[in-house]
């Protein structure tokens, strides 16, 4: 398969734990090995490289691919915190759909930060309950739980292992 050749055209990145890339429309990219969370804006243009059965668009690919040249550091981004909330990662890429905050917390009773619009949350460590303003019954999460929140939803969270939770939502610059 000809797409074993792209390790030469491509950037290699490694990211400690808590270091977030962002990259733009058309950059390829591979994940080489160990976890991360992947979020991208709406699209309809996955073009296959290679390492795939599946059907690989050659000349769409070319067409579209961005060649600018960088250093891959310049593509790392940090994370911002929040004043009053320590226990949340922000990560706010340079673009308006999206951001990703994490939050961590410890055992015990701690309340979910409201956010502006709906979101989706994803938990990667630990393990807990989590009770919706607007539901009757808690629900359990673990690593690998995934759920909706709607627009401006609280949740009391009651954390039985250290929990780490991802939420992906709309633009986070005015938080």
């Amino acid at each position: 398969d000809v797409g074993c050749f792209a390790l030469y055209f491509l950037n290699v990145i490694n990211l400690e734990p808590g270091q977030a890339i962002f990259l733009g429309p058309n950059i390829p990219h591979a994940y080489m090995a160990g976890d991360c969370v992947e979020c991208m804006a709406c699209s309809d243009n996955v073009v296959r490289a290679g390492l795939t059965p599946k059907f690989k668009d050659k000349k769409t690919l070319c067409s579209m691919l961005d060649y600018t040249m960088s250093p891959a550091q310049s593509r790392i981004f940090p994370w911002r915190g929040e004043d009053d909330a320590p226990q949340y990662h922000i990560y706010d890429p340079p673009v308006p759909e999206f951001s990703v905050i994490l939050s961590s917390f410890a055992e015990g009773k701690h309340s979910l930060k409201p956010r502006n619009g709906p979101s989706i949350l994803l938990v990667t460590q630990g393990r807990g309950t989590l009770q919706v303003e607007s539901s009757a019954q808690p629900l359990s999460i673990v690593r690998g739980s995934v759920l909706f929140l709607s627009n401006s939803v609280s949740c009391s969270l009651s954390v039985d292992e250290p929990i780490s939770i991802y939420q992906a939502l709309c633009d986070a610059a005015g938080l």
